[in-house]
């Protein structure tokens, strides 16, 4: 029995918050001692068969996964803008592809600079266009702002709009954060003949269908007066006395030979309106690899979205997700959540997201690194949080704890060293981002890819400087190669030998640190 089962569904307004609040310090109280970072496991899990269904899988179709936090995981606009999309390179370097972008909100211009773009999307949100929905806020995550359009095209019609909202697909990341070290360097999302628009709407006794304009564009920047390639209407049933939301595909949407895929979203009917929720690009070329959408806003705790979005449930389960992962700890130690507190508002959260999504829904825990910027007791906390999560994964065969912020402290990411990748102390730098998601899904695929974790990658060394063979070029290929170089104990395909001259010694250093720094194409 969870928390949860104490307390009235989630659609009785009247006291289930209260009671879930009573019911998270009642636990907290019963609660044993929780132990430190450096106690427990660097991942904690009962059954790897659940999660293996998860990474493993993904190499076969497509997993979709929220990534629940706060300002670390926001995207786009968060003041850590590239932790999101390091962790979803992670993964494009095991599967070598991405089979859906996120889902987006609407009516949030983003991609040319601050904020930067999302993963593989820009959009524009031109004036006037959608306006505020009729949908109430809390039942919407952070960031996806209910909006309603109608049939827009330049003729400004009914309820003042004139243009719909326009998201453009970027296979390439051409507008991600210049920190995250992805933008333009692969095709990630294979377009071509294949792409899709998925859309949730909620209905209305009032509504029109969803009308989607394609405008494909050769350069990744919003463009509204490009040719149209092609038009299309949902048929979801959206006029009707019966709230609810629904979910629509739309396509394929003709590319017309060009590389930026742009839809403009509207409505179909000049006389009624049309709530749009959220919209996201699909690929029907290659549905394999793992798919992340971001739930988080700044100043979250593990409390926060239960409290400001309780009724948010019926988006999160029309996302269709097949695992969450949480990562929440900053603020709940900077508002002096105890350990116990942390672990039974989490115990909480999952219930809560079981309830809407799936009983069976795997979850996967993530904890922050050090922290500068609390008290000494909220930094105790802090290194509590692992210890928590680790006791919630055995206490619940569905949950993987992931110990971050012992991987981190071996990696050097210590309370001393922590302005190298923290510089105001909380938030992550672009070092610190990369460190953190790669030694994060290191250890997920060791433990729930094992086959494909060194295979995945595709042939190794293409690049010299690549040392590590995953796709990328920063501070783990150097460590592997000074590893290799030092004691030469090297993987079966690899050598300290980068001149082929038979010999290992500074002549080999220094090539590989030529080749390193001068990158690879």
């Amino acid at each position: 029995m969870t928390l949860l089962d104490e307390c009235p569904r989630p659609g009785d307004h009247g006291c289930f918050l209260g009671c879930i609040l009573l019911s998270i310090a009642a636990q907290a109280a019963a609660a044993g001692p929780v132990p430190r970072f450096d106690e427990v496991p660097d991942i904690t899990y009962q059954d790897a068969a659940v999660f293996r269904e998860v990474f493993d899988g993904a190499f076969d179709g497509t997993r979709h996964v929220l990534l629940i936090g706060d300002s670390q995981e926001v995207c786009p606009g968060g003041a850590v803008d590239h932790y999101y999309k390091r962790l979803n390179g992670e993964f494009f370097a095991r599967y070598r592809n991405v089979p859906a972008t996120p889902w987006t909100g609407m009516r949030v211009s983003y991609g040319g600079g601050a904020p930067w773009g999302h993963w593989l999307m820009r959009a524009s949100s031109a004036a006037p266009g959608m306006t505020a929905g009729r949908v109430p806020a809390d039942h919407h995550p952070p960031r996806f702002l209910p909006s309603k359009t109608s049939t827009a095209g330049g003729v400004n019609v009914n309820d003042n709009q004139a243009y719909g909202y326009l998201v453009q697909l970027q296979p390439d990341a051409a507008s991600a954060h210049p920190g995250s070290g992805l933008a333009g360097k692969w095709t990630y999302f294979r377009a071509g003949s294949g792409v899709y628009l998925e859309v949730i709407a909620a209905t209305h006794a009032e509504s029109g269908e969803v009308l989607v304009r394609a405008r494909p564009n050769d350069v990744p920047s919003a463009n509204y007066f490009v040719p149209i390639t092609g038009t299309f209407v949902t048929s979801m049933g959206l006029r009707t006395t019966e709230p609810g939301l629904r979910v629509g595909r739309l396509g394929p949407l003709p590319m017309g030979g060009r590389r930026y895929m742009q839809a403009e979203i509207a409505g179909n009917d000049p006389g009624r309106l049309t709530d749009v929720v959220a919209a996201r690009f699909v690929s029907a070329e290659d549905g394999r690899g793992m798919a992340l959408t971001p739930i988080a806003e700044g100043g979250y705790t593990s409390v926060s979205l239960l409290r400001n979005h309780a009724m948010c449930g019926p988006v999160l389960a029309a996302m269709d997700a097949d695992a969450v992962i949480i990562s929440y700890g900053a603020n709940d130690a900077g508002q002096g959540f105890t350990p116990e507190q942390y672990k039974a508002n989490l115990e909480v959260l999952i219930g809560w997201l079981r309830e809407w999504i799936s009983p069976t829904l795997p979850v996967i825990l993530l904890t922050d690194g050090p922290h500068s910027l609390v008290t000494p007791l909220g930094a105790e906390y802090l290194a509590r949080y692992a210890g928590a999560n680790h006791m919630i994964a055995m206490e619940d065969p569905l949950v993987c704890a992931v110990n971050s912020r012992a991987l981190l402290q071996r990696a050097g990411w210590t309370n001393e060293t922590n302005t190298t990748f923290s510089p105001d102390g909380v938030h992550y730098n672009s070092e610190g981002s990369r460190l953190k998601a790669r030694l994060e899904a290191r250890i997920l695929f060791e433990h729930f890819a094992p086959r494909r974790e060194l295979s995945a990658v595709g042939p190794r060394q293409v690049c010299p400087a690549d040392f590590d063979g995953d796709g990328f070029i920063d501070l783990f290929d150097a460590i592997a190669y000074a590893g290799c170089f030092e004691s030469g104990e090297c993987d079966a395909d690899r050598s300290a030998d980068m001149d082929g001259d038979g010999f290992v010694d500074f002549l080999d250093w220094s090539l590989f640190m030529e080749q390193f720094e001068a990158g690879c194409e």
